[in-house]
């Protein structure tokens, strides 16, 4: 499947309950990045991480936004340790390559956009 970059002003537009409010935001202590990823049957995907307090690491999850606005996270919530391996999750999600792995944070070394290591002699 195909997408194209969106903004988050776009998506957060689109959303009709409360998800983007400013007090749920700073209640869960939410991040969101500048863009997300609109589908070719209209959902768009998008990240957003989480910190449960100032002591904890913060982690991050994939959500999807159907086409009638309500958000569903994807995978487990706060599945990923950092940005990057949530951005992968996304990509391989809307090429329609979700594996069980990427469920629990984990990234195989044969998902594209993973770098391979080198083996060693």
């Amino acid at each position: 499947m195909r997408y194209q970059t969106v903004s988050m002003e776009w998506i957060e537009i689109r959303s009709h309950d409360h998800w983007f409010d400013p007090g749920a935001m700073r209640f869960f202590r939410s991040r969101l990045p500048k863009t997300g990823a609109m589908l070719e049957d209209g959902r768009a995907l998008f990240i957003s991480s989480e910190q449960y307090d100032a002591y904890s690491p913060r982690l991050y999850t994939l959500r999807c936004q159907a086409t009638d606005g309500s958000i569903d996270t994807v995978g487990d919530f706060q599945a990923y340790r950092s940005r990057r391996q949530a951005m992968i999750a996304l990509r391989a999600y809307a090429a329609g390559e979700m594996w069980p792995a990427l469920v629990n944070g984990h990234l195989p070394e044969t998902m594209p956009g993973y770098p391979r290591k080198e083996a060693t002699a």
